[in-house]
């Protein structure tokens, strides 16, 4: 959970957890600080970023129709990718609502690969962000000049590079505060903290309306808090294992702003492979992420902006 307007990082946990007390549990997977140290395919979450990138650049418009209709060949002519049910036409509105990975591949398409690589770096997505964790990771893209026609596309649905979950937190929190980047720190801060403005500030709001809609009408609706409106975006990421992706493994996430309309929290939930099936960042992390968020905003005394 991360303070917007200060960057302080309020809470980081990881489960299952080990008791310090008992030297026994000392070790293994369970002593590792995951938000930090482990690498992943951000998958869906990136798709507000991909946005932004095709929104600033031009090739996309608010009012631009996809059509998703009929898939999009990526890899080669036998190998078509396609959404979970036929989406039709969408707006970038209705891309990221919906979370078309047909949508998002088209879009990234339009989209020059250099302006793409430079908005993830906009975004701290694999860049230090000089938080003094033990192991912290940065994650990895790859440089732009050797980018493929296929990565170019599964960029656009978080395909092709790796990232952290704080790196993902990290960066909707740049969202939250309307294209100002505030340095993430773990120490309690009282003062007023001066970021630097990273992004444009009408397009950041433009994306932030969109990851509402997401959770208002489209894959985030399990987010949604009572008297709170919520903005954010679900992540369902296949792993990939012996060396191809799995059909039945997966990450679920979800990373959400809350409130919406005045971000004062951001918060991000990964569940690690579930096991009950389907998994979905709709359906196993959204849950987590709107118990959590209401209970953290009651206690920390947010006021409600819906009735």
């Amino acid at each position: 959970l991360i303070r917007s307007q200060t960057g302080e990082i309020v809470t980081m946990v990881n489960y299952p957890s080990f008791n310090p007390n008992n030297r026994n549990e000392f070790r293994g997977e369970k002593i590792k600080n995951k938000v930090v140290s482990s690498v992943f395919e951000p998958g869906s979450t990136i798709k507000p970023i991909i946005g932004y990138a095709a929104l600033t650049s031009g090739t996309v418009s608010l009012i631009d129709m996809i059509n998703t209709t009929n898939g999009l060949k990526l890899y080669d002519k036998s190998k078509l990718l396609t959404d979970y049910k036929n989406l039709g036409l969408l707006t970038l509105e209705g891309v990221i609502q919906n979370s078309s990975n047909v949508g998002a591949a088209i879009i990234a398409k339009k989209t020059k690969k250099q302006k793409i690589y430079d908005t993830l770096t906009e975004f701290n997505i694999g860049s230090d962000l000089y938080v003094d964790f033990p192991s912290i990771q940065n994650g990895n893209i790859k440089d732009v000049k050797n980018w493929d026609d296929a990565l170019h596309g599964t960029v656009g649905y978080g395909y092709g590079f790796s990232t952290t979950l704080l790196h993902l937190a990290n960066a909707y929190n740049i969202i939250a505060n309307h294209g100002t980047r505030i340095q993430l720190s773990y120490r309690k801060s009282d003062n007023v903290i001066i970021g630097e403005q990273v992004l444009q500030k009408q397009s950041s709001r433009e994306i932030l309306k969109m990851m509402r809609k997401a959770v208002e009408q489209g894959t985030g609706k399990n987010a949604r808090i009572q008297n709170y409106s919520v903005a954010g975006k679900t992540g369902t990421v296949r792993l990939r294992m012996n060396g191809k992706y799995s059909e039945t493994n997966h990450n679920a996430i979800f990373i959400g702003i809350a409130p919406a309309s005045k971000p004062e929290y951001v918060a991000a939930v990964i569940v690690r492979n579930p096991q009950n099936r389907p998994v979905s960042g709709g359906k196993n992390a959204a849950p987590i992420f709107s118990e959590f968020m209401s209970y953290s905003l009651n206690l920390l005394e947010v006021y409600p902006d819906k009735k």
